[in-house]
């Protein structure tokens, strides 16, 4: 038995997926070591509190809450703060949860590599898995406590699998029950996630569709749709039925509405106000006022100034229809300029990077690079890596899509 480990160990580190997982692991680990643990910890542990407050409850009250005496909440989705408990139930280090985010970080690298091979060829993979683990987001994100290593992970994982299924000539049934709890998986994480159920089963079932004459392989592809749709749902369904059971709705989470609110409909509010001759400070002034305004509209009690009472009540499912009116009302009074607006910064995201600009400004006090080398440099190279990623599954669902037309 230790002869046969020794010798699967043996492959892996010789094989491609080894010797990339490495590679990424000890840039990450080099981040993680000398700058976050000698230099910059507070950068490393700039969200925990915001999870760690839920590991705390966990632990010691086995209850999933910000604060066990104001009863549970839904403010987060389970399985990131359910990580970091089982990690730190363990270990008693929170060192340790970002060791092991770096672990799952380097096989995200693994699965970049996957993917450029699966739709091109090696070649391509080791690219996409060079620029992927350069990336600063990626070294930023493995090295913090924030959900986003754990989330890309799963992610990755996740069409990994998938286009495994999509490819497979045996065991589709299986690949495709993996898919539909790997996607759930990710969904518990970030439920933005859940929309790709969506696409998922139109490229599953588009090239079937034009082979009318074959009705014994629709027939299959229909009941590996609704395998995957019922892996997904009974993944999600302990979670969906808690909050059912707490406040009425199947919902996985709430703060959709106060996020669209205040990071959204508000910084559009502040741009036209902006434009009008108001300054920072007065916009500042007005924002504190508003979020103390709407801690007593919806709770009919004095503003406490208190980061947790905020985000329990906004992000409660109650809270919902009242950021949803408010963002609304912000929308109707100039719907162009809200679209005009958002369209703006998502382009902003494509072409900046905080975590880029962060890490060149921590890296240039202790290591001897360039300032410019996480942005522009590598910034780029990472968005071309995602630009051409799309392209190439793009271009080919696409042949897949002709080769299956009789």
């Amino acid at each position: 038995m230790v002869a046969r480990f020794k010798v699967v160990c043996r492959t892996f580190w010789n094989s491609d997926e080894g010797k990339i997982f490495l590679l990424s692991f000890a840039i990450q680990i080099l981040v993680f070591v000398w700058v976050f643990v000698f230099h910059r910890p507070d950068v490393m542990f700039d969200d925990k509190d915001n999870h760690f407050i839920y590991v705390q409850s966990i632990l010691k009250n086995h209850v999933f809450a910000m604060v066990p005496a104001w009863g549970s909440d839904a403010y987060r989705t389970p399985l990131y703060p359910l990580f970091m408990a089982a990690v730190y139930g363990v270990t008693h280090s929170v060192a340790f949860i970002v060791f092991i985010q770096n672990i799952l970080a380097a096989v995200s690298s693994v699965l970049v590599f996957r993917l450029g091979k699966v739709f091109w060829n090696v070649s391509v993979g080791w690219i996409a898995a060079g620029l992927f683990m350069i990336e600063a987001e990626h070294i930023m994100t493995a090295n913090m406590m924030r959900a986003e290593a754990r989330f890309i992970f799963s992610l990755l994982a996740t069409f990994v699998v998938y286009f495994k299924f999509i490819n497979a000539f045996h065991r589709r049934l299986q690949w495709a029950a993996i898919t539909g709890v790997l996607l759930g998986i990710t969904t518990l994480i970030r439920p933005t996630s859940q929309l790709l159920i969506v696409p998922f089963l139109v490229f599953l079932l588009i090239p079937f569709f034009s082979l009318t004459a074959h009705k014994n392989s629709t027939k299959k592809k229909v009941y590996e749709s609704l395998l995957l749709i019922a892996t997904f749902v009974i993944t999600l369904a302990p979670w969906s039925i808690r909050n059912y059971v707490n406040f009425g709705t199947f919902k996985l989470a709430p703060n959709f509405a106060f996020n669209a609110y205040f990071n959204l409909a508000v910084d559009v509010r502040d741009k036209k106000l902006g434009k009008m001759g108001v300054d920072n400070d007065e916009l500042r002034r007005r924002g504190n006022a508003d979020i103390a305004q709407s801690f007593v509209d919806l709770t009919h009690r004095p503003y406490p100034n208190n980061q947790v009472a905020n985000m329990f009540v906004f992000g409660s499912f109650a809270a919902e229809p009242y950021f949803n009116k408010k963002t609304s009302a912000i929308f109707s009074v100039d719907p162009w300029f809200f679209v005009q607006h958002v369209i703006w910064r998502d382009a902003q995201f494509l072409i900046n990077s905080g975590f880029a600009y962060n890490l060149n400004l921590v890296t240039d006090r202790v290591l001897p690079l360039s300032p410019h080398l996480f942005y522009p440099w590598l910034f780029w190279g990472g968005r071309f890596l995602w630009i051409s990623m799309y392209l190439i599954i793009v271009a080919r669902v696409v042949l897949l899509w002709r080769k299956d037309r009789p």
